[in-house]
């Protein structure tokens, strides 16, 4: 057997798996938000927001470096394929996501391991995109330039990355 070709053979192992994980501490360096979706919410103690429902959007930096939160977001997509292109079938902006009486929240300076949260009433509208199961709510951040977002489901809490 030929020890040539066994040692370029360990080098080009050995070299692969080291950019490998060069490519990983890069992606993990960066800021990365988690989002976790909760409905329905309601609020207790708050003046003005009693006897309401609410979606929250709860947004935490996971990542190594701060972002800011520039806005929240709610949509409704037709299917799995308009998602993953992010063509909502209609959406719109929480413009001030913070329940009443509250001082305005964005935008948001988000350090590492801290958190954010946005609220929208569920109106109509929300509901009836939470009973279809196509609601996805989500926040816009400095650090990308895609809308970071997870499906909302009734009784239930999301949390992904």
């Amino acid at each position: 057997m030929d020890y040539e070709v066994i040692a370029i053979a360990y080098a080009s192992i050995i070299s692969t798996m080291a950019f490998g994980l060069e490519i990983r501490r890069w992606v993990e360096e960066g800021a990365r938000l988690r989002i976790d979706v909760s409905l329905p919410m309601k609020t207790y103690n708050v003046p003005g927001a009693e006897g309401k429902k609410y979606l929250c959007v709860t947004a935490t930096n996971v990542g190594k470096v701060p972002t800011t939160i520039t806005g929240m977001i709610v949509c409704d997509f037709a299917n799995c394929y308009k998602k993953a292109l992010r063509h909502p079938r209609e959406g719109g902006s929480i413009l001030n996501p913070a329940l009443p009486g509250q001082p305005f929240v964005l935008p948001k300076l988000l350090k590492p391991g801290e958190l954010w949260q946005g609220f929208a009433i569920l109106d109509e509208k929300l509901e009836s995109w939470v009973a279809k199961e196509t609601v996805y709510a989500g926040v816009f951040a400095s650090h990308s330039k895609k809308m970071i977002i997870e499906r909302a489901q009734l009784g239930q809490s999301s949390n992904h990355n």
